[in-house]
């Protein structure tokens, strides 16, 4: 779910990042975000609503909203659309409550 070819922009091609989700393995490229790069591998639901179990995702994108909060092991909640990945990460859903 890349852009691999534009008319216009130049895809530079960047260091692969492995990080981990829900103790799945995946890669990124530097300088993506947590929701960026989960995005990219067709990771589209990062979190269950607490009331309903609704799927929450990517939503404003600039870390206004809390829709894509996730849990980072031994560092707890952020926003996964403004936190770079980084070798190694392990994220987790909110909804997992993992320590």
């Amino acid at each position: 779910m890349r852009i691999q070819h534009h008319p216009i922009v130049t895809i530079s091609h960047k260091k692969q990042i492995t990080f981990y989700f829900n103790e799945h393995k995946y890669t990124g490229l530097d300088g993506d975000s947590i929701a960026t790069a989960l995005w990219a591998n067709n990771v589209t639901t990062l979190r269950h609503t607490e009331k309903n179990n609704m799927g929450r995702s990517l939503f404003c994108g600039i870390g206004n909203c809390f829709d894509c909060r996730v849990y980072i092991k031994n560092q707890g909640m952020v926003r996964a659309c403004n936190v770079p990945i980084v070798e190694g990460l392990e994220v987790f859903s909110t909804d997992r409550g993992i320590e």
